[in-house]
């Protein structure tokens, strides 16, 4: 897959979100994460398509999860007081203090976000992929039987981590936008992309 999937949608990316603004918190934090999926989508995107399928499965796996954070925050701005509770929980962890605060867990935010498909499904792959199990050794680090060190990957590996970036990339603007409630002409410019990279129309 080539270069220009991104360039494309990177130009409807910095069309569509400088055209909006943010008037409640909810919105705010909507706008920053898809500011971080998108761009580790980009990240994800560009390490595959030039053949590191080692690191981008981790990267993607980050941007998923920015994105059901996100979707959350759609469902209930009480989602980010979650999000804050989980910093605080960090930083006492970090300098021995006790904190008894129960957080989510990462399969209980899927379901809220209406994503256990892409939990059990595209999630389930991208932490395989992130854990070193034996399917993404010999995947990534093997040729045959042989060890190797920066050989081509399977193409449809490649294919699969470029098209997840960008679909992820695409929903995760259209989600945002209509959360905002504007740029009305970007989510029909977007959905049509989405739609050409998913193979329900022709390019």
């Amino acid at each position: 897959m080539s270069n220009l999937g991104w360039n494309e949608l990177d130009k409807l990316r910095y069309s569509a979100l400088s055209q909006v603004t943010h008037e409640t918190l909810s919105e705010k934090y909507v706008l920053l994460l898809a500011t971080r999926v998108t761009e580790l989508c980009q990240d994800a995107y560009n390490l595959a398509s030039s053949g590191r399928v080692a690191s981008a499965p981790i990267i993607l796996r980050s941007a998923l999860e920015s994105y059901i954070d996100l979707v959350c925050v759609t469902k209930d701005e009480a989602h980010i007081d979650e999000m804050n509770r989980s910093f605080e929980k960090f930083k006492d962890e970090q300098e021995g203090r006790e904190n008894k605060i129960r957080l989510k867990t990462i399969w209980r935010k899927f379901k809220i976000a209406g994503e256990k498909d892409a939990y059990n499904g595209l999630y389930a792959h991208l932490c395989r992929s992130s854990h070193g199990n034996i399917d993404s050794l010999v995947r990534d680090h093997a040729d045959g039987e042989n060890i190797s060190v920066g050989h081509r990957p399977d193409e449809a590996e490649i294919e699969m981590l470029c098209k997840q970036s960008l679909l992820l990339s695409c929903h995760t603007l259209i989600v945002s936008l209509e959360h905002v409630g504007s740029a009305n002409a970007a989510l029909i410019t977007l959905r049509k992309f989405q739609s050409r990279v998913s193979g329900r129309e022709d390019a």
